[in-house]
């Protein structure tokens, strides 16, 4: 096999001569597995279906081809060629095997690669020089004929690529120089019995001095048992970069098995398990001793061998714990986690703190001084383990334990140790520097964890989302979920009960210590809870104030699922012990959990996607939401009557009942999806009710609008007590309904845009408005002028609906006036357009604000009337004018008007009080018959004008 990239020469040649040995040994002395010929005999079905199988095919198949040359041929399988293409025998093999130390110098992670069986095909990795790209065909997928084509080329480009790492890897100590040299070359160690050269892998600085050499090689036996038993491990998935971030190669809730630079003061830098994974190796073990190792270990005669000949004590738990020390002291994990839980108490009970200060060594103190010191005490504590934020899993759970230290940044140093009297507290030096470290801190880290309501960080972001749950906001909460695979419409409804269950999931899972939650706002990917119920992320993204950690959108979709599964299922049981918990949904505020939780085991069978409670749920809603909706109609529609009936309008009960279709429409949207929330519909269905529920909601809306705007305008022309204001109500009132109806459409549509569109629709929509607006204006310029000439005439109240004008050359009686025009209809009862523009612009005679009306009559007199008889007659005339009720006495004007030869011509005019032309015409008619009367009792003969 060619020689990899990543392992030097001296381990390579290390274990070259350690598989020629072990594999011999194994083969003499291990039993036979049965488990080694169902592996030998699984079908490329199997092997490659998946992206992850195909690359962990090829890479298993090169780790042990020399051991199994049988296993050539899956790696060749794992290429998009056939054989018959390739120009020698020997071709597709090598190209396979270039193709693996590709992999294995780029370590890109693969072992988490997610399958979508709706993809056909895949790139694997891409950057300017390399690209690998799996795709699939007949069920199988390979890697890519154009991957296979440019393997010779970035296999140099690869080689180039492995010097200028070496140069950096060999500033770091000879295989242990980055994570990938550190585990293949522990697991080589382990699996050669060589545990002492395997505990050079461990950071055992946690571990005394005296105790190093006989419980390192212990240590390393276990953890390599641990790490088999976890699966295989792939060189090609583990990074390689000798800068790089500590990496993670498994992790569960016993512990993780993680690496990282550590810096040698009398040497180079190394590569080791951290602290933490050595102090969670026990509880590792005790998870996963049970289980068989992995299959290719034994494939490759690798497994591990017997533990060392020297071994520390049978068990490192005590089981004798002393009857006088309470659970809660009983070892360093559950003093610690004690604490934790005093603390939290003490944020919302006074009376809580007096307890969080016993887990303190404070002998120091005079007794009467502990309540006063010890609670100050606490809190330093607190602040100074959130910084330290310690991995508690990695503290053991045995009384017998050695004394545990925490160490952080910037000589932070905690330590726990077990006192004379059998309990668990934190040392007395650890209280001593309490003040001192307290003050190391800086502001943010001293900040109480309740005070924090930023999501910067995956602590802060879960203190926000407790916090909130618990002061009953679940809407603050739903910021601290990733929302953005649900549609912006639907996240203000589902959000807030999203929110809660995720809470409630988490409730019923193992308590969440925050002081073990980082706090760094970079960072790769939080897992809160990995297990059977399913997998709690919080993970980074960017949003618009810049960096923030949410639930992931992943998470999100799974918290329906997740919560179905705990659902009936006892809780943790610390929480229950936190007084200030909200756990339980209540009717007010979940009410679709509310019920979910009280419903019948019989009432939960599932049909159609929905259960049988959630089928009734929605029946009884409609049915609910439809007598609603008519009972309010029934309602509405007697005040409106009333309301007709004060304003002396007559009221038809059946337009009113027209007019108030859609305030029953508005009732039954409301009324049914304020019920849909008691059914606690899945949260696909809800999104699309929710959906459906904005275009319903907007529509009826703006429908109501509509309709309420032709119902004022309805009362205001039947009332009868707005006759005094008609003058200009009458211009105001269909200009005005116009203007409402356009906003009301307006509304509506800047209301969807907000809805269904982006974070910056809303400004994008008024911005496009605007253009069109200015676009418009520029090509309407006319019809703006109208427009605003209608607003002049509203404005000088030139006249009012039913007036008499005269227009230049035009007359007519004003019927409406709208947005561009008047229409007047004349005379000879045709209908006189005008714009508005023109009358704002022109001189109106409005005929009909005249209070008198000038009445004006010629007639004419025999000539051979005696004077006398003329002087009686214009007295006469003239008496009988001051004397009518309608007539201005102040200007009436009764003379001889000209003498001619038909006869002497008289003039008669006055000022007649008539508010419409139908009076004025009876009025005038009344006039002519009262001369015609006094002329022929005069006996003045009246006679017709010659032309």
């Amino acid at each position: 096999m060619v020689p990899r990239f990543r392992i030097d020469s001296v381990l390579a040649l290390r274990a070259g001569l350690f598989l020629v040995v072990v594999s011999t040994v194994a083969a003499a002395e291990q039993p036979k597995d049965p488990r080694v010929e169902e592996f030998h005999k699984r079908p490329l079905t199997e092997k490659l279906n998946s992206p992850r199988h195909t690359i962990e095919t090829l890479c298993f198949a090169m780790s042990a081809c020399d051991r199994i040359p049988a296993l050539m041929a899956d790696a060749v399988a794992c290429l998009d060629v056939e054989a018959k293409d390739a120009s020698g025998t020997d071709t597709l093999p090598l190209l396979a095997i270039q193709l693996y130390e590709i992999l294995d110098e780029l370590s890109f992670p693969f072992r988490t690669l997610l399958d979508d069986p709706n993809q056909l095909s895949v790139v694997f990795y891409q950057d300017d020089e390399v690209r690998i790209a799996l795709s699939q065909r007949d069920g199988l997928w390979r890697f890519d004929r154009k991957t296979v084509e440019q393997i010779p080329l970035m296999h140099q480009v690869m080689e180039g690529r492995s010097k200028q790492r070496r140069t950096i890897s060999s500033q770091l100590k000879s295989g242990l120089e980055n994570p990938t040299a550190t585990l293949v070359s522990f697991l080589d160690d382990a699996a050669a019995g060589d545990y002492e050269s395997a505990a050079l892998h461990l950071n055992l600085a946690d571990i005394p001095l005296e105790q190093r050499p006989r419980l390192g090689p212990y240590l390393a036996w276990k953890l390599a048992c641990v790490m088999q038993r976890r699966g295989y491990l792939y060189s090609a998935d583990i990074p390689i970069d000798p800068n790089g971030l500590p990496y993670t190669w498994s992790a569960n809730a016993a512990g993780r098995i993680r690496v990282e630079r550590v810096h040698q003061p009398d040497g180079k830098d190394t590569w080791l398990f951290t602290r933490a994974t050595v102090a969670a190796i026990e509880a590792m073990w005790r998870e996963e001793k049970d289980h068989l190792p992995d299959v290719r270990y034994a494939l490759l005669g690798k497994l591990v061998p017997p533990p060392p000949d020297q071994l520390p004590p049978a068990s490192p738990q005590d089981p004798h714990v002393p009857e006088t020390v309470p659970e809660a002291f009983a070892s360093p994990r559950r003093m610690v986690r004690a604490f934790y839980h005093a603390v939290e108490e003490a944020e919302y009970d006074d009376d809580a703190s007096k307890q969080s200060y016993v887990f303190l060594d404070l002998g120091q103190f005079p007794g009467e001084d502990h309540p006063l010191v010890g609670p100050k005490r606490a809190v330093m504590l607190e602040a100074v383990l959130r910084k330290i934020n310690p991995d508690l899993s990695s503290l053991p759970d045995h009384w017998s334990a050695l004394p545990q230290v925490l160490r952080g940044p910037g000589g932070l140093r905690i330590e726990i140790v077990r006192q004379p009297d059998g309990r668990w507290r934190f040392s007395s030096e650890t209280v001593a520097n309490l003040p001192a470290m307290y003050e190391s801190l800086s502001d943010k880290d001293r900040i109480e964890p309740r005070r924090l309501h930023g999501l910067s960080t995956p602590r802060e972001t879960l203190t926000l989302f407790f916090t909130a749950v618990n002061q009953h906001d679940n809407a603050r909460a739903a910021r601290c979920l990733d929302l953005s695979e649900l549609p912006s419409s639907v996240r203000d409804n589902l959000g807030p009960v999203l929110a809660f269950k995720l809470k409630y999931v988490i409730d019923h899972l193992e308590h969440v210590y925050l002081h073990e939650v980082p706090n760094e706002t970079d960072g790769p990917l939080f897992v809160l809870y990995r297990g059977p119920v399913g997998r709690i992320v919080l993970g980074p993204h960017d949003g618009p104030d810049g960096k923030v950690w949410t639930f992931t959108s992943a998470t999100v979709a799974q918290i329906e699922p997740m919560f179905n599964r705990v659902l009936g299922q006892l809780g943790d049981a610390n929480r229950k012990k936190l007084r200030y918990t909200h756990r339980e949904p209540e009717w007010f505020l979940e009410p679709g959990v509310w019920v979910r939780i009280r419903v019948p085991a019989w009432l939960r069978h599932t049909h159609l996607g929905l259960e049988d409670y959630q089928w009734l749920a929605l029946l009884g809603a409609v049915a609910l939401a439809w007598v609603g909706s008519l009972l309010l109609r029934w309602l509405v529609l007697r005040l409106i009557h009333w309301f007709f009936h004060l304003g002396n309008a007559p009221a038809d009960l059946d337009l009113l009942r027209h007019k108030l279709r859609s305030l029953r429409a508005l009732t039954f949207v409301v009324v049914l999806y304020w019920l849909i929330e008691w059914a606690d519909l899945p949260s696909a269905m809800a999104g699309r009710l929710y959906l459906l529920e904005k275009l319903l909601l907007t529509a009826v809306l703006a429908w109501l609008g509509f309709q309420g705007t032709d119902l004022g305008c309805l009362f205001y022309q039947r009332t009868s007590r707005l006759k005094s204001h008609r003058g200009l109500g009458d211009l105001l009132v269909p200009f005005v309904a116009t203007l409402i109806k356009l906003a009301v459409v307006l509304s509506a549509a800047t209301y969807l845009v907000y809805q269904f569109g982006q974070a910056d629709s809303v400004t994008r929509f008024f911005t496009g408005l605007g253009i069109v607006g200015v676009a418009v204006s520029l090509a309407a310029q006319d019809s703006l002028k109208n427009l605003f000439g209608t607003l002049v005439l509203i404005g000088d109240r030139a006249f009012r609906i039913g007036d008499r004008l005269i227009v230049g050359d035009k007359e007519g009686i004003v019927e409406q006036v709208g947005f561009r025009s008047t229409k007047l209809r004349t005379l000879d009862d045709s209908l006189l357009v005008l714009p508005n523009a023109l009358l704002a612009g022109s001189v109106i005679d409005n005929l009909g604000l005249r209070v008198f009306r000038r009445i004006h009559l010629l007639f004419w007199v025999a000539i051979t009337t005696p004077l006398d008889r003329l002087d009686a007659l214009r007295h006469a005339v003239r008496s009988h004018l001051i004397a009518h009720p309608r007539v201005d006495a102040s200007r009436v004007h009764v003379h001889v008007h000209r003498i001619a030869e038909s006869g002497i011509e008289w003039e008669v005019w006055c000022y007649l009080e008539a508010s419409d032309l139908e009076s004025e015409a009876e009025r005038r008619e009344e006039l002519l018959c009262a001369i015609l009367r006094l002329a022929e009792s005069l006996q003045v003969e009246l006679v017709l004008a010659k032309k």
